[in-house]
């Protein structure tokens, strides 16, 4: 807006042509800002422009790192699950399969899996224990799973097999005297293929 001459010089005509002080404005141009308290900012809107890409630098930054964050929470919760210890109550003279609750194995997760195991079966006669591991394998031609027992320490009378979708079972022999304790812990080591 131009101010022409003749033109009364007022409030309403400056403020709309200028930068006021007591209204906002739309005004555009380079504005100096002087402080008594701090240093003088030369140009305003360079200076806010400056912070604003510094703000975007930031919040890319954050973001990037957030992700990460994400990444590392993931390897610790897988890390934390192939440490996780679990167990199982082992049931005397099973005949029929039964399933191991919870260690079933899902293809959609993983295609392969190590389990190391410990069978405990004590009584106050008898005392069987057994180390070893077991593999479990999916085979997408057949969709099915199988699994290997693998060398063992000891024999506590304990058979796995694997069901096609992917639930391990046992069968246990019969042994004598009151039970103390009657036990498989074990762990999964996944492996996604």
């Amino acid at each position: 807006m131009a101010v022409s001459n003749g033109q009364y010089a007022n409030q309403d005509t400056f403020n709309n042509a200028f930068m006021s002080r007591t209204k906002d404005t739309s005004t555009t141009g380079k504005v100096a800002l002087l402080n008594t308290d701090s240093p003088q900012i030369p140009d305003a809107q360079a200076k806010i422009n400056e912070l604003s890409s510094d703000l975007g630098t930031v919040q890319t930054a954050i973001s990037t790192l957030g992700g990460r964050v994400t990444n590392v929470e993931n390897q610790l919760a897988e890390l934390a699950d192939e440490t996780t210890e679990y167990s199982f109550t082992i049931e005397n003279d099973q005949d029929d399969p039964a399933d191991v609750t919870d260690l079933v194995f899902d293809k959609d997760q993983f295609k392969a899996a190590i389990v190391d195991y410990l069978i405990q079966r004590i009584t106050d006669e008898e005392e069987l224990v057994e180390v070893g591991y077991m593999l479990a394998f999916y085979l997408s031609g057949s969709e099915t799973w199988m699994l290997t027992q693998g060398p063992t320490g000891g024999d506590a009378g304990v058979t796995f097999t694997i069901t096609p979708a992917g639930q391990v079972q046992y069968v246990s022999t019969s042994i004598s005297g009151n039970e103390i304790v009657s036990k498989l812990s074990y762990r999964v080591r996944k492996l996604v293929g």
